[in-house]
């Protein structure tokens, strides 16, 4: 059974600057390889967000896409992370969600997908 998923809150701007230390923090999730859980990332509050800080996130899910495990990001309607998300169409590629509720759903969705059938 896989662990629940861990969740990360990101708060404030975004830049190019926050960009390193979110690289760094990503990077030391992902570093937990196949045994770690998914990741949901809650964009919620963040109050800018640039294109390296998005493409932090893309290289993120990447990176645990490959391990078999799944990112999820809340990013709500109208908010600075979801306006960029939609507008670069990195919501194609990544798996974005406007509540905690259903980032959770998603991920739970795919790991019973992915997860062959026990015999009984």
């Amino acid at each position: 059974m896989k662990r629940p998923p861990a969740v990360t809150i990101l708060t404030g701007e975004l830049d190019l600057h926050a960009s390193r230390s979110l690289g760094e923090r990503l990077s030391a999730h992902v570093g937990a390889g196949v045994d770690g859980g998914d990741l949901i990332l809650d964009l919620t509050t963040v109050s800018f967000i640039d294109s390296a800080a998005l493409g932090a996130l893309v290289q993120a899910d990447q990176r645990l896409g490959r391990q078999g495990r799944g990112m999820a990001v809340i990013a709500p309607d109208g908010s600075p992370a979801a306006e960029l998300i939609e507008l670069t169409h990195v919501d194609r590629q990544l798996n974005v969600h406007t509540s905690h509720e259903d980032a959770q759903a998603a991920l739970a969705e795919t790991d019973e997908a992915a997860d062959p059938p026990t015999p009984s």
